[in-house]
């Protein structure tokens, strides 16, 4: 069977199933050793060499089981990075998180001095790696309450050769326990909402833990409580959130802060999907 039958047998077996082609060619690029998706329709002609893997985990991907955890990798920005089911698969969304990051940090610091960065809840490593790659002199943290998670990151900093320190804890305790200051912070923590809308290919595979807001127990909370006792001066925070929780952070940055300015910035497809707070 060549390369290119087994992309037709594939395509007409997704038909109607809501699946993209692109992922089709993904794993067939996984599997052949392609260089890229071009490759599959460059060598069409060629003989497949691992059909029974290939079409088994087409199945995988018919039950729903997304692209990156079947391959293994997912991409952010210009890196590869290593995927399993212990870590969120890195989206669209959180590379605007960085993006945000990296368009308003003169608003508050001189981006070419030595700052400490810390990325909370770090999973893949993916938002500190980028920080990273954006700002090379700056300090950078990256830290999860998740064992297996930072395992991942760990490979994923390696790979990059980043200079990044890893750090094992909840929220921002492995900071203070540590004695270490911040400038920056930056988070993609758990915001679904209780009644929130969520894809079964993404309820069924991604990590609960990384995925779900609680109201008594949060990233958001844990952070704003301590503040005080990571920063020297003014501090300033990037979080990824969910529209659903404006309210509620509104009232929590004013019962934990003060001197305090904020702004919530909508993501790409018209969403409340940020929140930036300078605490003075």
């Amino acid at each position: 069977m060549t390369i290119g039958e087994a992309y037709s047998i594939a395509v007409n077996k997704a038909k109607g199933k809501g699946f993209f082609s692109q992922d089709i060619r993904r794993l067939l690029v996984h599997h052949e050793n392609l260089r890229d998706q071009l490759d599959v329709i460059t060598e069409k002609n060629r003989e497949m060499s691992n059909v029974e893997a290939f079409f088994s985990d087409l199945d995988r991907l018919l039950n729903d089981e997304p692209i990156e955890y079947i391959i293994g990798e997912a991409e952010f920005l210009t890196h590869r990075l290593k995927i399993n089911e212990h870590v969120l698969i890195p989206r669209l969304e959180t590379e605007e998180l960085v993006s945000v990051f990296s368009e308003r940090i003169n608003e508050y610091f001189n981006p070419k001095n030595m700052l400490a960065v810390a990325d909370i809840g770090t999973g893949s490593g993916c938002i500190a790696i980028a920080i990273k790659d954006a700002f090379p002199s700056f300090l950078v943290y990256a830290s999860d309450v998740s064992k297996n998670a930072l395992e991942v990151a760990k490979e994923n900093i390696a790979r990059s050769g980043k200079d990044i320190i890893v750090l094992e804890g909840n929220a921002i305790e492995p900071y203070i326990s540590s004695g270490r200051k911040l400038d920056l912070i930056v988070s993609n923590p758990p915001y679904i909402t209780e009644g929130e809308y969520v894809q079964p290919s993404v309820l069924n595979h991604e990590p609960a833990s990384a995925l779900f807001f609680h109201e008594e127990s949060n990233v958001y909370k844990s952070v704003l409580e301590s503040l005080d006792k990571v920063r020297n001066g003014p501090i300033v925070l990037f979080f990824e959130i969910s529209p659903q929780l404006v309210d509620y952070l509104k009232q929590l940055m004013a019962s934990t802060l003060s001197d305090y300015r904020f702004s919530f910035l909508e993501d790409s497809n018209g969403f409340v999907r940020f929140l930036v707070i300078d605490v003075g």
